[in-house]
């Protein structure tokens, strides 16, 4: 025979049970997370390409990148000396590496070079060095910027990896067309294409004249 107390017992627990799904408030349900994205950066080429048959080859090294922005998730400048981190918008993969991928694919179909190699141990005419020092959405200014800073360098293949033919730093502020995810992803990727511009008119001149 059952125990009355007990079955009342569990009746009452099932009926505040049923309450708490019918009444509405009884069960807060916590707020969904938001969507983790990830994005690559696509310089996109529109300029044409031709000119007399390439002589140089180049050897394109993989690219130094500050410890502040080596990680894949992007990096806002909140204040003069405030970064933060966004655990729900990522590269892809590490930046340093898109970054390197897109500029052996820009420099191949420039045809300014015989041939473009990524390959550490390759002999070639030249050598590109680069240090990223700057890769981050600038909060401080309205509307946002997407800001890439780069230093190159240049150095002879065949003369002494010491002796430089050619360095400079150029940096490029993209303003973000709106505060979503895609738009900061866009203004990155057009950084990029603006810095390989100016990285491939200057290969030309420094190797070629």
């Amino acid at each position: 025979m059952k125990n009355p107390s007990k079955t009342k017992v569990i009746q009452l627990v099932l009926a505040v049970l049923i309450s708490c799904l019918v009444l509405p408030g009884c069960v807060k349900l916590s707020k969904p997370y938001p969507i983790k994205q990830y994005f690559v950066l696509e310089a996109k080429r529109t300029a044409q390409t031709g000119g007399a048959a390439p002589k140089a080859s180049i050897r394109i090294k993989d690219p130094e990148i500050s410890p502040l922005f080596s990680s894949k998730s992007f990096v806002y400048k909140t204040s003069n000396l405030e970064f933060k981190t966004d655990f729900y918008n990522e590269f892809f993969i590490l930046p340093d590496k898109l970054i390197k991928t897109q500029t052996v694919e820009w420099l191949k179909k420039s045809g300014a070079f015989r041939r473009i190699s990524p390959d550490p141990g390759e002999k070639t005419d030249f050598i590109l060095e680069s240090n990223i020092v700057n890769l981050y959405i600038d909060k401080t200014t309205s509307p946002n910027k997407a800001v890439l800073e780069t230093a190159f360098f240049l150095l002879s293949g065949t003369k002494g990896a010491d002796e430089i033919i050619w360095h400079s730093a150029h940096r490029e502020e993209v303003q973000v067309k709106d505060d979503s995810s895609p738009a900061m992803a866009e203004a990155f990727s057009k950084s990029l294409e603006n810095t390989l511009i100016f990285l491939e008119n200057n290969l030309i001149k420094s190797v070629y004249h």
